[in-house]
């Protein structure tokens, strides 16, 4: 029996060694204090380097897949995920403008004098004129602005909104297209006596207008019988504006989000440019007397141009009132914004009185106080749960800009007697307002 002992204790430990050999691999425990082989781990660690019960690979090796480490802000934070939800639930609205722009007014085109006419006073009427160096009088007209429309100019605008927790941030972009319009000129038809058709039903008639005359002053004073440039080989005078503005403003939460009527306040920041350009240009003959007696006539081009540029800017603040139901939206936004105008306004001349006259180029630049009123009333047709009609009409009014028409004064510097006389145009600033008004049409599109 002893004679056996022996031999089962060598049995033993012999079936024993293969098991120690792979439960503990070479090297363990690892030299390092802690680093194990890398893709695998036996479960028969002692902790802490045994795994947690769970499915095993071949040969009961385990594999791990560890994400990618991409630095700060890696998609996923918090930080993505915020902005990722701001701009998942915003909204671009898109509108087509029909607006009118205010009227320049009555605005002669030249100095505000009775005509030479006694018996027609008012320049802007046709009446008669003795050019200098002709026998016969001649049908003559002052242009004004008084029946220049500035009316339906197309526009485009776009808003996007982004929503926050305590508001939403609105940027907006409007532009209207440059407008281009002729300033009318009077006429006055008459019958062609020269016409040898005597019947009066086919008879031709023919504008009697032969020249356009422009008052202007002598040093500033008016002078006796009036002094007027004379245009009686052209005239054409054109009115352009330009409009465009942008806005960022914070609205916050209604005051009672449950109530069918919801007010929420705005603050923001407003720019807005109104530009124009009133440009004046024909011909006249000149004509010269040599010492013989000989008259030689040219035809001399002139022009007279004057320009505006105003940039009003600052903060205003509003409000939004709405009334909400299921299927369409009624709201109000009236706005006010108090800031600054900083505008530059110009004159340019050419051969005014002769061909040797001297041009000008006269401008300012300055920075006055500012305003800008807006009301915004609208609807909105709820057609599908992320897209909106959208249908409004807007009121904007701008204070204390420039035009060019107010700011010419047409003026010759020299002797009461004509010798030596030369332009001396000025350039005086005046201010006034202009209203934008009209309807816009467009949708609403959230996602």
């Amino acid at each position: 029996m002893v004679r056996w002992c022996p031999l089962t204790a060598l049995l033993v430990a012999t079936a024993w060694i293969p098991v120690i050999g792979w439960a503990q691999p070479p090297g363990y425990p690892p030299p390092d204090g802690g680093v194990v082989p890398a893709g695998y781990r036996s479960s028969g660690y002692p902790p802490p380097y045994a795994l947690p019960p769970g499915p095993r690979g071949p040969g009961n090796t385990t594999f791990v897949e560890l994400p990618d480490d991409k630095g700060f802000a890696y998609e996923g934070s918090p930080f993505d995920q915020a902005i990722t939800n701001v701009f998942r639930n915003g909204s671009l609205r898109l509108e087509y403008l029909l607006w009118d722009i205010t009227n320049p007014g009555r605005n002669i085109l030249g100095a505000d004098v009775q005509s030479p006419d006694v018996n027609q006073p008012d320049p802007t009427q046709p009446f008669d004129f003795l050019i200098p160096g002709q026998l016969n009088q001649t049908r003559a007209v002052t242009p004004s602005l008084s029946r220049v429309n500035t009316n339906d100019n197309n526009g485009i605008r776009g808003t996007y909104t982004l929503p926050f927790t305590v508001g939403a941030f609105e940027a907006s972009v409007f532009a209207l297209q440059t407008s281009h319009r002729a300033v009318p000129i009077p006429t006055e038809n008459v019958i062609d006596v020269n016409d040898t058709n005597l019947n009066l039903l086919t008879t031709d008639s023919v504008n009697a207008i032969g020249a356009i005359y422009t008052p202007v002053l002598i040093n500033g004073v008016i002078p006796l019988g009036g002094l007027g440039l004379v245009w009686d080989q052209g005239y054409r005078a054109e009115l352009k504006t330009r409009v465009w503005g942008t806005e960022g403003n914070w609205v916050g939460n209604a005051f009672d989000p449950n109530s069918p009527l919801q007010l929420s306040p705005i603050f923001g920041v407003r720019m807005l440019e109104f530009a124009e350009d009133l440009r004046q240009i024909g011909a006249y003959n000149f004509s010269v007397t040599a010492a013989d007696g000989t008259i030689t006539t040219s035809v001399v081009p002139r022009r007279i141009n004057s320009t505006t540029d105003n940039y009003l800017f600052g903060p205003q603040i509003g409000f939004r009132s709405e009334l909400v139901s299921k299927w369409v939206t009624f709201g109000a936004q009236p706005k006010v914004m108090l800031g600054v105008n900083s505008y530059k306004a110009a004159i340019q001349t050419q051969n005014i009185l002769s061909p040797t006259d001297p041009a000008q180029v006269l401008e300012e630049k300055n920075t006055t106080f500012g305003i800008v009123g807006d009301l915004e009333v609208y609807s909105k047709i709820h057609v599908r749960p992320h897209f909106n009609l959208f249908v409004g009409y807007n009121l904007l009014w701008t204070g204390l800009i420039t035009r060019p028409a107010e700011n010419i004064v047409y003026n010759v510097s020299g002797a009461v007697g004509g010798a030596g006389r030369q332009s001396d145009f000025k350039l005086d600033l005046n201010y006034s307002g202009a209203l934008l008004q009209g309807l816009s049409v467009g949708g609403e599109l959230t996602y």
